[in-house]
């Protein structure tokens, strides 16, 4: 019998924590249904996109290319939603709209560190986010940079989870997202992007014989 390899062996536990997301934030949003509340779109569609990489076992490299493109813009609409670009706090749709709010948001996720952290953490994790948005949309290092994805996204969800409670980073879907970008750094994420590219272009070296 042959052992699969490190990497099959790592996606299939991680397709296997990205179910156990999967149903735990599916639950949440029937709760929040039930009691009145209405998820964000958006959340409902990642967990439903990722439902699909998990039930066809991410056996799907184009699906997977298109998981990591969502998952950067992702970021980037955040990113934008903080500089106010789709409308002023308390707009539809909007979480922050403006760099005050968002700082005020960091220090209130980050409430077990001392309050005049929040402006320099706000800094740090734009600016990751602006990286992971251009290099994930673009297919840059992509399985290095998932690999970066996972780490943000889970020291959100921890942070969240803290000092907001478990069910806080629900509404986001983090773990959701967190599971389901590990999936992508274990299978083939580069449809679309510059990796692909690069890969093609790769001159095979000639084999010499005696």
């Amino acid at each position: 019998m042959i052992a699969p390899e490190p990497r099959a062996m790592t996606r299939i536990l991680a397709l296997s924590v990205l179910a156990v997301a999967i149903v735990i934030n599916a639950s949440w949003f029937v709760h929040d249904e039930m009691t009145g509340q209405r998820p964000i779109i958006y959340s409902i569609a990642f967990v439903l996109l990722f439902a699909v990489l998990l039930v066809t076992g991410a056996r799907w490299p184009w699906f997977a290319g298109m998981l990591r493109i969502a998952l950067g813009l992702n970021f980037g609409l955040a990113v934008l939603d903080r500089f106010g670009v789709f409308g002023p706090f308390g707009a539809a749709g909007v979480s922050w709209g403006d760099w005050t709010h968002f700082v005020t948001y960091t220090r209130q996720v980050n409430a077990f560190l001392p309050s005049s952290f929040a402006p320099a953490l706000a800094i740090v994790a734009t600016t990751s986010e602006i990286v992971l948005a251009v290099t994930l949309v673009l297919g840059i290092a992509s399985r290095f940079f998932l690999r970066a994805a996972v780490l943000l996204l889970l020291l959100y969800g921890l942070a969240m989870t803290f000092s907001l409670g478990f069910t806080s980073q629900l509404e986001y879907a983090v773990i959701v997202l967190c599971a389901g970008a590990w999936v992508l750094t274990t299978v083939e994420a580069t449809f679309l992007g510059l990796d692909a590219i690069s890969h093609r272009r790769t001159p095979v070296e000639p084999i010499l014989v005696s």
